[in-house]
């Protein structure tokens, strides 16, 4: 008789529910990265619009209504910058849950392998003795007939 575990359906379930966890968790973290990529582009951009600035002003001045786009610009960039800084930080509060979730994925997964593992030694030793008592059958049937 052939091995089959009684669980099997149980363990392909805790098998992908751990595969989903772990694609959940790399895509938080690519979201993660391009969110960063974002943060500092946009500081590079602050940056530079406010040496420019700064510099003009420093040049002799510059005409009101470019200064006043000028200052528009670097506070949308603020306002971007905040609102990006605020998605890394629940980024990472998600990011963080979901490794929680991964782990308890795969204790269970665990759980359920070590299950499998202790069956099958459990059927692997029954077939043992089985074979065994059939071995000592055929012993006894062969030595009752040389005694014959």
């Amino acid at each position: 008789m052939a091995y089959r575990f009684r669980l099997e359906n149980l363990l392909r379930l805790r098998q992908r529910q751990t595969e989903v966890a772990e694609f959940e968790l790399a895509r938080l973290f690519s979201a993660y990265g391009a969110v960063k990529d974002i943060i500092e582009t946009l500081l590079i951009m602050k940056n530079g619009s406010g040496a420019r600035l700064s510099g003009r002003l420093a040049g002799g001045g510059m005409p009101a209504g470019e200064y006043g786009l000028e200052k528009d610009y670097i506070e949308t960039l603020d306002m971007e910058l905040d609102r990006n800084r605020q998605r890394l930080f629940k980024l990472e509060q998600d990011i963080e849950r979901a490794k929680e979730i991964l782990a308890k994925r795969h204790q269970e997964k665990e759980l359920v392998d070590r299950l499998k593992q202790k069956d099958l030694d459990a059927y692997t030793l029954e077939e043992q003795r089985g074979e065994q008592k059939r071995a000592d059958d055929l012993a006894s049937i062969k030595y009752v007939q040389d005694k014959i």
